[in-house]
Order: C-alpha cells, then structure tokens, then sequence
C-alpha cells in the first residue's frame, strides 16, 4: 500500500498530548453528565439506585473500541480517523456508510447542543438577578444564542488549530473545577437536606415510595445504551491525527488517558448526585414542573451557597457551549476525509491560510444551523439513542475490520502491527458488545417511526448508499475504480 506522505502537508501540525485529551474529553463531557445523567429515570425508571453502575458499565464495555483505537492511533494516524482505519481493513462502502450515519447524528448534535445552551444561560442569567434573561430560553432567544455560539466557533476553527486546541485546553481545567465541585458538594451534603430544600424552596414534596419492585435489568440496558452518547466523544480525537505533532506517540496515550478520565469523572459524579438526590426523589422532580432541579446544576444549586450554584451554573454554561467545539472538528475532518478518497468533491480539502479546512468547517458550521432551525421551530429530532446505534456499527464493523485484516495471506506493514492478539480481542469483543447493546436501543417505546432510531438509520443508510454508489460511477465512466483506488493508498494526511 502506498502512502501519500511525500506530498506536502497542508494541515498544520500543532496539536500536542494535551489538546488531544482535552479535545476528546470536550466532547463527551457536556449536557449528559449535567443533565442527563439523571434524567434517564425519566425513561428507564425501573434503573432506580443502579444508574451509577449502569454509568460506569457503559464506559467499561467500551473497552474494546479504546483497544482498537489505541492499536490504530499508533499507526495509522490520520484526519479521516477511524473512516480510514476502516476504509482500509474492510471495505470503503461500508466504512463510507458507518461514518455517514455517525456524520448524521454529530450534525445533529450540534443543532441540539446550541439549542440547550439558551435554558442553561438563561439559568444563570436569571440567578445574577438580570430582566429578561427568561427570553433567552425561549425559541428565539434559543435560536439567537445558538446561532452565535456555532458561528464564534467557526471563527476559532477557521484560524487554525491550534487555536481550536488552546480553546479545549482552557475549558478542560474549568471541567475539572466543575467535576471537582459537583463530587464534593454531592459526597458531603445529606440528602435529607437536599430533599426539606426541595419542599421548602421548590414546593415539591418527596417520598420515598411505600413498596420497592426489584430493578429492571432491561431498565438499566437501556440507561447503559442510553449514556453511550457521552462517552461517543472519544471518537472524535481520532481525527485530529492528520494535525498532531506526533500522533504515533500522542493518539494512542491520549486516547487510553481520556477513556479512563471520562470512566471516573462520569461514574463519581453520577455517584455524588446520587447520594444527594435519592433516585425516588428525582423520578419524582422529573415528573413535576421543576425538573431543572433534578439537574446536576440543579442539585448543587439548591444545596450549595448561592455563589457556589452562582459558579457552577456559569460553568455549566461554557462546557456545555464549547461542546460544538469538538463535534465541529470531527464532523468537518470526516468532509475532508471523504474528499481525500474521491467520494465528495475535491474543494472540501481546501485549507485556508491558517492550514484550516476552511470549507468543510463551513459547510459543518451551515448544517449546525440548518439543525438548530430545525429543532427550534420544526422539531425534527435525531435523538440520543440514534447516537448509540451509530456507535455501537462503528465499533462492530471496525472490529470486523480489524479480523478481515488479520486474515489476509499477504499483509502490508500496517496490518502487520494491527493483526495482534491483543487487538483480536479487542475486535471480537466489540462485535459481541454491540450485537447486545444495537436490539435494545435500536426501537424507541410509544415514539412514532419517524423518530424510531431505527427509521433513522435506514433512512441515512440509503442517503449513503446513493452518495458512494453516484461517486464509484463518476470513477467508472472514466475507467477507474473507487473502491479499488481508496484500498491502494493511505490518504496523505
């Protein structure tokens, strides 16, 4: 296999370990560990006390993707990320619609995220004792902010990466300021505090409940399938390989680090929240009119000192903003990689002067919009387990690459260093997991099919199909072969 390495990088090439880690933990750290950590009772209330283990178990069965990536980070490194890992182990087609489906749910996501960003300000604006903060968690007002927020961070894009890594570097230390409050606070504060407040300030009365049925095991599947989104932003470091200074050394360490960072940040805090909220307490808050106070913020908020929910409310705020940040990223390095390979036109790869893909960030800025319109005044919603089931094909099918590979009679180098046992395992295991997890998250209860994940799926499959299918056409009226063209090298960068 040829790699193109001898052309010209035209990406920069400044991020270190550091912005790694920080861009991955970016990603998964935002409005799931705030808000709906707790609100998954609202859906699998059968989970009751088990949420925490259900927590930590969806980070832990995703063992298996970390392994794979770890492999791969060290030596095949690119901006396609795992789209070429995969394009180049098991088939281009298939690479192409696994990461269209996952293409669909990031742009999505970001039209999510900038839409509830304007309840979270809104929040703490009104908590500073400003008029009119209310406007900004009204449609749009919503709209408004989010719509700056996602154009503000094109601009840091747009100037290069580097900047894009100083920004996930300052908001990573105001993560672990979060974090650090939030364990605390929820460790250290009884609940029945938290429960005569809830009375006394909310006016919600909390019980316990007379009788206790045993915990649902399908309940706490479904919390497991439902909280892969969060932990779905370590597929995002990947692509920032084609723009590490040495991503052999720095994709695998910084990879490895952020998984087990995410595992312990999720399950101490989902644990601290816990503690101080009993679940019986925040079924009960999410079914009332101030399921606010079921949130992390919320929680704290009511517990803590005033300028401590003051802090934390503000923090909140910026974490759950700068996730677009990360999903941006992912979501225009996958419109560069599929214009490396020839599937989309060639002007994606453009970079600017600042060695950013100026075009591709701005079609992914243009879509965050669409979707932000979207879920603002239409309401068209791609949701969290759609996320899930993106996930769970990934890591199936790279697994499946990764055996494809090892099975080859003749093997190019990097297959030589990606067929180890360890890796082996690490495919089959991916396989099993998402075999278990993909039926118990792929059909949504008393939702209609339009919003069913797996009308969604099917829906995006056949976008893809048609896509690669009108590109392999392209190559054949000129007598050549896509596929067979994208098997043959590595992307340049």
């Amino acid at each position: 296999m040829k790699d193109l390495g001898e052309k010209p990088f035209r990406l920069a090439k400044d991020i270190g370990l550091l912005a790694i880690i920080a861009s991955a933990i970016s990603e998964e750290y935002g409005a799931g560990i705030n808000a709906v950590t707790t609100s998954t009772l609202s859906v699998y209330p059968g989970a009751e006390y088990l949420v925490p283990l259900a927590v930590f178990l969806s980070g832990i069965i995703l063992l298996p993707k970390v392994i794979m990536y770890v492999g791969f980070g060290k030596h095949m490194s690119k901006s396609g990320g795992w789209y070429v890992w995969m394009s180049r182990t098991l088939h281009p087609s298939i690479a192409f619609v696994v990461s269209f489906v996952r293409w669909v749910v990031v742009s999505a996501a970001m039209g999510i995220v900038a839409f509830t960003l304007g309840s979270f300000v809104a929040e703490f604006l009104s908590l500073l004792g400003v008029h009119g903060a209310v406007f900004l968690a009204e449609p749009l007002g919503r709209f408004l902010l989010g719509l700056s927020v996602i154009w503000v961070i094109f601009a840091i894009q747009f100037s290069g990466v580097r900047r894009y890594g100083i920004l996930v570097s300052i908001v990573l230390i105001l993560i672990f300021i979060e974090a650090f409050t939030i364990i605390v606070i929820g460790f250290f504060t009884p609940s029945s505090l938290f429960i005569s407040l809830v009375s006394s300030k909310v006016h919600v009365t909390l019980s316990p409940p007379k009788s206790v049925g045993p915990v649902s095991a399908s309940a706490v599947l479904g919390v497991m399938g439902l909280f892969l989104f969060s932990y779905s932003g370590l597929s995002g470091a990947p692509f920032l390989g084609g723009e590490s200074k040495d991503a052999k050394k720095d994709m695998p360490r910084g990879i490895l680090i952020s998984w087990l960072t995410a595992v312990i940040l999720y399950t101490l805090i989902t644990l601290a929240l816990f503690t101080v909220a009993p679940w019986w307490a925040v079924i009960d808050l999410l079914k009332s009119k101030a399921s606010y106070f079921a949130t992390a913020p919320g929680i704290v908020s009511l517990v803590a000192p005033n300028w401590v929910g003051l802090l934390l409310t503000g923090l909140v705020s910026i974490i759950v903003a700068k996730t677009i940040a990360p999903i941006m990223m992912e979501h225009s390095r996958l419109l560069f990689a599929w214009s490396q390979d020839g599937i989309l036109p060639k002007s994606l790869t453009h970079v600017n002067r600042f060695r950013a893909p100026d075009v591709a960030l701005f079609i992914s800025s243009l879509l965050a919009t669409v979707f932000l319109t979207d879920f603002t005044f239409i309401n068209f919603n791609i949701g969290l387990v759609m996320s899930a089931v993106a996930l769970m094909l990934l890591i199936a099918f790279l697994g499946a690459g990764v055996i494809v590979s090892s099975m080859r009679r003749v093997k190019r180098d990097w297959e030589k260093r990606i067929s180890s046992l360890i890796m082996l395992v690490g495919a089959v295991g991916g396989i099993i997991i998402a075999a278990i997890i993909i039926p118990s998250v792929i059909f949504s209860t008393n939702v209609p099919f339009y919003f069913q994940p797996w009308f969604q799926l099917v829906i995006s499959i056949i976008v893809a199909i048609v896509i690669y299918v009108s590109a392999e056409l392209s190559y054949r009226r000129n007598g050549r072969s896509l596929s067979r063209e994208i098997m043959e090298k590595l992307p340049p960068e």
